[in-house]
């Protein structure tokens, strides 16, 4: 049974080799969507509305840089040993039927010429609605300048220039490095400091309507900087004593180092020990 368990594994083990090393290919290629972005019903304010999706994968030579405008749909990077960047389009379509959503789906076109950004039919009330959710993977040292409206963005395992901005949605910070800048205007920051310290210039995360949690080893060494206008600031690591007021900290965690400042204006802030 295990010698075949490992001969089933081979060519999957095999293709994920092959495709962080593969030659691009300038072309998009289309799948159906696995999960429940298939085939499923939303109900919004305008009644039942029929969600259908597509898969899009494309391979581009990595040049060092990516820049990724959206406008409703979220992103998410994460950080190989590669040297190409596979991307990842899910294209979500809402309308009334099958035929309608699918017609609006075909005129939805993906630019990835300097800036990856979708473009397509305008949604306006009764209109079809659609929205594109972006997974990439690319090389672990990278600059990248990433925006959306209404979406998420989740960065995991890089380490370059980076900056992230959205408006409606949450932002999630893994295993980072380097100069990053990150703003949201609504949603909260979940932030995963790896390692003893920061590696690179720092890091500046802020949100105005939003909580901020940020998980650190009790050992981790940094300047940081917690402040928020209406709401609490907690540190929680163990065998550590810090001065906090209510809604304030600025000192050193450690043996300080890398400036680090965290704000809120609505919610509160707090460490914890990862």
């Amino acid at each position: 049974m295990r010698r075949i368990a490992l001969r089933s594994l081979l060519p999957l083990l095999l293709v994920g080799s092959f495709a962080a090393q593969a030659q691009p290919h300038h072309f998009w290629r289309t799948y159906p969507c696995n999960g429940d972005l298939g085939n499923t019903h939303n109900y919004s304010f305008f009644g039942p509305r029929l969600q259908v999706c597509q898969l899009r994968r494309i391979l581009l030579p990595a040049n060092g840089q990516l820049n990724i405008q959206n406008r409703n749909g979220g992103i998410e990077i994460f950080g190989q040993e590669r040297n190409n960047i596979a991307v990842e389009a899910r294209v979500i379509v809402q309308a009334g039927n099958r035929n309608q959503a699918e017609l609006v789906e075909r005129h939805i076109k993906i630019q990835t010429d300097g800036v990856i950004q979708a473009d397509g039919p305008s949604s306006f009330l009764f209109r079809p609605s659609w929205y594109v959710n972006y997974r990439l993977f690319v090389p672990e040292q990278i600059a990248a300048h990433l925006q959306t409206q209404n979406g998420g963005i989740d960065l995991h395992h890089l380490q370059g220039d980076l900056h992230a901005e959205t408006t409606n949605g949450g932002l999630t910070l893994d295993a980072l490095a380097g100069n990053v800048h990150v703003h949201t205007v609504n949603g909260g920051i979940t932030v995963l400091l790896r390692g003893n310290s920061w590696q690179g210039a720092g890091l500046t995360a802020q949100t105005t309507n939003g909580g901020i949690k940020i998980k650190a080893s009790p050992s981790y060494s940094a300047h940081l900087i917690l402040q928020t206008t209406n709401g609490g600031v907690s540190i929680n690591l163990p065998n550590t004593s810090y001065k906090v007021q209510h809604n304030h900290f600025d000192g050193n965690l450690g043996h300080g180092g890398a400036t680090i400042p965290f704000r809120t204006i609505n919610r509160g802030i707090s460490l914890n020990p990862d």
